[in-house]
């Protein structure tokens, strides 16, 4: 039996494709991943604290009250809802227009409204006893 010309030619791009297909498999089979997985036991979880153990919590009063005209950004994050972002703004907010007359005055500062203030109402003071609300 005799084969023609284009069958010839079927064949032995077939067999190409296939010995290009192989060498490819083996070629790539050892490379390692382009990313990396860890698992929950290969990470070390934070003390019970919840706080890694490289970072300390800010410094602030035993009752937890954070002075607003007094406290750095980090003393401001502890408070609910506010991060990075708003603790620089309460920070650039008071250098700006002075320091805060009553805790109210804190939803004057851009991205903080009645919510937030609501949260923190009794965890802030602005220094004197009889401002805070």
């Amino acid at each position: 039996m005799r084969l023609k010309k284009a069958e010839l030619w079927v064949i032995l791009l077939t067999v190409a494709f296939l010995m290009l297909a192989v060498g490819w498999q083996l070629g790539t089979r050892h490379r390692a991943p382009g990313f990396s997985v860890t698992t929950a036991s290969a990470r070390t979880l934070p003390a019970e604290t919840g706080v890694p153990a490289d970072r300390s919590l800010p410094e602030i009063a035993a009752d937890g009250v954070v002075d607003l005209n007094t406290a750095s950004a980090e003393e401001l994050k502890t408070l609910s809802g506010i991060g990075d972002v708003l603790a620089e703004r309460i920070i650039a907010y008071r250098e700006t227009y002075g320091p805060f007359q009553t805790v109210e005055d804190i939803q004057k500062v851009e991205g903080i409204g009645v919510k937030t203030y609501e949260a923190n109402r009794d965890r802030m003071t602005v220094g004197t006893e009889g401002e805070n609300e």
